[in-house]
């Protein structure tokens, strides 16, 4: 029997049988409170590329294991989510933004004994930067920086090349103003 006008559930148990007597007795159900952690960091999602998140149940400050997740969004996409904690208390999902602009991701953990726990977090997702991919490469670096880097080192061989000459033109013409001239 549950009494509802209380805040903590009763039941009350009593048991009957042959030449025993009759006996009752109340107990009081409690169900263990447990935290929910998303993380939050600063880190933006960008458009059609994924974002981990990471969740955490813990009671008490000790993880919460097997505890059974639903994970939504106002927009965009999870997917390859987690459904339950593992034994340290932790879930992945991953998130795929669809539009710019700001998004909600919300979780509740659910675990037969404990309270439901639910949580939110507020991630912006923005354009993404724009790809080097698309440039070919050379020895892991785009065509652009290599041809960048020999522009440089020819640049550079050709300055110290004139200077090499300048120096050895001017001093051929000191020794010739000052009456020795090589032969």
């Amino acid at each position: 029997m549950i009494k509802p006008e209380t805040s903590v559930p009763k039941a009350l148990i009593w048991g009957v049988g042959e030449d025993l007597a009759s006996a009752q007795t109340s107990i009081e159900i409690h169900s263990v409170s447990m935290t929910l952690h998303i993380d939050e960091t600063e880190r933006p999602a960008f458009v059609d590329q994924p974002r981990l998140v990471e969740v955490t149940v813990s009671s008490a400050g000790d993880p919460v294991g097997q505890a059974k997740l639903e994970l939504s969004a106002n927009s965009g996409l999870i997917v390859q989510a987690e459904c339950y904690t593992n034994e340290s208390g932790e879930a992945r999902a991953t998130y795929i933004g669809e539009t710019v602009g700001d998004v909600i991701i919300g979780v509740k953990a659910i675990k037969a004994g404990f309270s439901a726990a639910a949580s939110e977090v507020e991630i912006s997702v923005v354009q993404a930067p724009p790809s080097t991919s698309d440039q070919p490469l050379l020895f892991g670096l785009p065509v652009r920086v290599l041809f960048a880097l020999v522009l440089i080192s020819l640049v550079g061989y050709a300055v110290m090349s004139a200077r090499q000459t300048l120096i050895t033109r001017i001093g051929t013409l000191l020794r010739r103003n000052s009456g020795k001239v090589d032969s």
